[in-house]
């Protein structure tokens, strides 16, 4: 018995340790349809510039450099991205937030609502999100951007709460996307 259990742990700690061979893949980038290396700042000034400051607007989570930061990697159109990095020479600061001027079904009836039945039977309610971006040569600032999103959110005890963040976060990056491919603010 004592040969099974310790032949047992041998097998286990033998997978535990093995290691997968990779195979190098080759690929092409075409270099001459990228953007260059660029640092990203996301929400640096804990403000949007737009008339929400800080009693108006907050930051989504603490997660939103993680949204803001996985768009921008998802795009595929930057030579190499660097959060909290403003030593390169090419700066992109991102300021996202949700501002609280504009919250339709968030008043004491939903309030009441969401009390009574403990969160089980959802209700709506809409969110202005708000992005502000500089994008920076040197510490000059080249172009400013900004963009509203307006976002039906359900509110539920079943239903994530970040994940409206995440979809105002891509949504908002798209914008972006979308306007510095028809004009590069990168040909500085």
């Amino acid at each position: 018995m004592k040969f099974i259990h310790m032949l047992v742990l041998v097998f286990l700690l033998s997978a535990c340790t093995s290691t997968t061979k990779l195979t190098p893949e080759s690929y092409q980038i075409d270099i001459d349809n990228k953007y260059p290396a660029i640092g990203l700042l996301v929400n640096g000034g804990h403000h949007i510039d737009s008339g929400c400051y800080a009693n108006t607007c907050y930051d989504l989570h603490d997660r939103t450099p993680e949204y803001v930061s996985r768009e921008f990697s998802k795009s595929k159109n930057f030579n190499g991205l660097f959060l909290d990095n403003s030593e390169l020479d090419w700066i992109v600061d991102v300021n996202l937030g949700v501002s609280k001027r504009f919250v339709e079904g968030s008043g004491g009836a939903t309030l009441a609502a969401m009390a009574l039945t403990l969160g089980v039977v959802p209700t709506t309610a809409k969110h202005e999100y708000e992005a502000y971006i500089q994008i920076l040569y040197k510490g000059v600032i080249v172009k400013e951007y900004e963009y509203i999103q307006l976002v039906d959110e359900i509110n539920s005890v079943f239903v994530d709460v970040q994940s409206s963040d995440s979809d105002a976060a891509m949504l908002l990056m798209a914008k972006f996307f979308k306007e510095i491919e028809q004009r590069n603010p990168f040909e500085y």
